[in-house]
């Protein structure tokens, strides 16, 4: 298989989203609202599978077909609250970007080659105790659940397609799919400012504290445009030896 699989390109196809066809924001002293429209674009090539011919609704697209593109749209809305100088809230929805679909795979990707982007919402809180001290908790789910091509499962499809349920084949509305469900993830951390002087020039930095990695930030201001922002970052764990995922 050459090009990306089919979950990295729905994953990536947001990275690759056109700039936005329209946005609208409304604020006002202590909260900013934005509705913004998304344009997307992704593709898939598959090689080297022709061998689940039996198992397709359509064998002719199903493997060696070359690059096939998709095209779709959706929506985010956003908000974010300064509810005093001490907490502030932030929330935003993403829509499932509904894209047109794989039609060079309609005989591998559920519902005739679709494979649409899945919604995701994210809610944030930030309390800052003292000048220099921001702490931040974020909560974020990815709704794989509602994309048929991402969410029903391998396995039990195909096996009901080799036994004559055409509805489990490869291609129909019940496909097998990657069998991925719903992710959550939650994410804590800390940030202070330091401000000093360096060489007698006024500078800040920003230390955060994100997981077990901290890392520290210069605070650039237009005069600094050929410096670098990132002073350094140290992955604690990393320096332990041990593997992790937050």
């Amino acid at each position: 298989m050459t090009g990306e699989d089919p979950v990295t390109a729905s994953e990536n196809a947001a990275r690759r989203m056109f700039p936005p066809v329209f946005s609208a924001t409304l604020t006002t002293v202590i909260a900013f609202f934005g509705l913004t429209a998304i344009g997307a674009v992704q593709w898939f090539e598959a090689r080297g599978v022709g061998s689940f011919a039996p198992f397709s609704t359509n064998p002719a697209a199903l493997s060696n077909n070359d690059k096939s593109y998709s095209y779709g749209a959706g929506v985010r809305v956003g908000y974010l609250g300064n509810l005093s100088p001490y907490f502030s809230v932030g929330a935003s929805y993403q829509t499932k970007i509904w894209m047109s679909k794989f039609d060079d795979y309609a005989g591998l990707f559920a519902e005739q080659g679709g494979f649409d982007i899945p919604a995701n919402w994210v809610i944030g809180i930030a309390i800052k105790p003292t000048e220099n001290l921001d702490i931040v908790l974020d909560v974020q789910q990815e709704l794989y659940g509602d994309i048929p091509s991402i969410a029903n499962p391998l396995l039990p499809a195909l096996g009901a397609c080799g036994m004559g349920d055409s509805s489990s084949c490869l291609g129909a509305d019940q496909g097998s799919g990657f069998g991925w469900r719903d992710m959550t993830t939650v994410k804590a951390g800390e940030e202070w400012s330091v401000v000093g002087e360096v060489r007698g020039k006024p500078m800040t930095i920003q230390l955060k504290l994100d997981g077990f990695v901290l890392s520290g930030y210069r605070v650039l201001v237009p005069s600094d445009k050929d410096e670098a922002d990132v002073v350094w970052r140290l992955d604690m764990m990393e320096e332990l030896g041990v593997r992790h995922h937050i």
